[in-house]
């Protein structure tokens, strides 16, 4: 598919006594792309670590990268059956004036400072700039009881983003009447500003699925509907504190303990459609985790953890932010093992994980909404042997049951026949697998 890149990685000291390090890598890549959708790729990533002094170490970043690729939203659609049109493999029903351009500009300064034996410190600062523009194909439907494919839109969306993150935390190693204790203490600030603004646009049908031509070449002469459209500015400043203190009591035990909390005020301010509206959260998002490894045998060890987890969604995709975090649980138990005199071992757990209050897009919707729920149980192997040498052999096999847990209703009114509504709750969620595994063997040359 016209696939060509270079890549360049140089590191090295840069000066005599090599306290200051540096590193660069250049990287670029373009794909004309199966069925046209085209994609070019560049990133300039340089590095700069200066060690002030044998306990301090300051570590400058910068990451730019330009990403251009042709966005396809619909794929090979359904025709007027429910099933996907029998068409060749690279018939195209997006607009060919697509596009999508991403710019990124991140800057990171990082500080480690060794105070003692048993103290650490770290600080970051972190800004990104990011830059978004782009027109892509929105709502369609599948084919109608003529085998036209109608309610097509396209939409045109500028974002101009910015994030800052302020970061220092501690790490201090410590024993009190014989117990371990690894403590990591921190605190952490951050800021989001984004600016977005999006124009939609109706398409004309296209007259026959089976044998798809798109009329339109451009967005000259169609109408923008007003509807369709967005004006806003959204922000977001958090402030979280973290603590977590990792216990080893003897050989055989240890323990995880941990809490987060973070304070946020966040807002969504401008013209959605036709309407001026104002949405505003104020929220304390708390978060835990906990875990223990039991290791009766040096070669045996048995474990379990649960953690917590909430994230405030701020994103220009979705016409509003959304009034309540996301928030996932996850439990795990487990056992590890070593055999043949440390040339194989065994991994296998078991998991309970769930997500709610997350983005998804329901059939025929133009916006993702939140009202994400999704449960998923199942188990986890990981095997690895070394037979002799160099060679090693790693397994992984998963089996799961990925549920969706909401009730929300969707529609089959994007698709011919009575339209009616049911609850997507029981059915399985999207890109998510009942079974998968993989097997790599690796050699390393011994000589030579």
């Amino acid at each position: 598919f016209g696939t060509y890149g270079a890549y360049a990685d140089a590191w090295g000291a840069l000066d005599a006594d090599e306290k200051i390090l540096g590193r660069i890598i250049i990287d670029h890549e373009h794909r004309d792309g199966f069925r046209d959708l085209e994609r070019e790729i560049t990133e300039f990533l340089p590095t700069l670590q200066i060690k002030l002094a044998s306990d301090k170490v300051l570590t400058l970043d910068y990451d730019h990268r330009k990403n251009d690729i042709v966005p396809d939203n619909y794929g090979i659609i359904f025709d007027s059956k429910q099933r996907i049109a029998d068409v060749d493999t690279d018939s195209k029903y997006f607009s060919p004036m697509n596009f999508a351009e991403q710019t990124i500009d991140r800057f990171t300064v990082t500080h480690d400072w060794t105070l003692s034996s048993a103290l650490s410190m770290r600080t970051a600062l972190v800004y990104d700039q990011r830059d978004l523009s782009m027109l892509r194909n929105a709502g369609g439907s599948g084919g109608n009881a003529v085998n036209a494919m109608t309610n097509r839109n396209i939409r045109t969306q500028d974002d101009d983003m910015t994030f800052f993150i302020a970061q220092n935390e501690l790490i201090w190693e410590t024993r009190t009447a014989g117990i371990g204790h690894t403590v990591l203490a921190g605190i952490e600030y951050s800021d989001t500003d984004m600016d977005t603004v999006r124009v939609g646009y109706s398409l004309p049908n296209i007259a026959n699925v089976y044998a798809p031509l798109v009329p339109e070449t451009t967005l000259t002469g169609i109408a923008p509907v007003v509807s369709q459209g967005f004006d806003r500015k959204l922000s977001m400043t958090a402030t979280g504190v973290y603590l977590q203190d990792q216990i080893a009591i003897g050989k055989a035990w240890k323990m995880r303990l941990g809490a987060r909390s973070d304070r946020i005020v966040a807002s969504d301010n401008g013209v959605q459609g036709t309407t001026y509206r104002k949405i505003d959260v104020d929220d304390t998002m708390n978060s835990v985790n906990a875990g223990v490894v039991w290791q009766p045998l040096e070669t045996l060890s048995l474990y379990t953890g649960y953690s917590t987890g909430k994230f405030q969604n701020v994103a220009t995709e979705s016409s509003a932010i959304p009034l309540e975090p996301e928030v996932a649980v996850q439990k795990e138990i487990g056992i590890k093992t070593v055999l043949l005199d440390g040339d194989a071992d065994i991994n296998l757990a078991a998991f309970d994980t769930e997500r709610e209050d997350y983005f998804i897009t329901l059939p025929g919707a133009l916006s993702p909404t939140p009202d994400g729920h999704d449960r998923t149980r199942g188990f986890d192997l990981d095997a690895g042997i070394r037979p002799f040498s160099g060679f090693s052999v790693q397994l992984s096999a998963l089996v799961q049951d990925p549920e969706v847990k909401s009730n929300t209703l969707a529609s089959n009114a994007v698709v011919s026949g009575p339209v009616t509504d049911r609850s997507i709750q029981g059915t399985q969620p999207t890109g998510v697998a009942k079974r998968s595994g993989n097997v790599w063997a690796v050699y390393d040359f011994q000589s030579g």
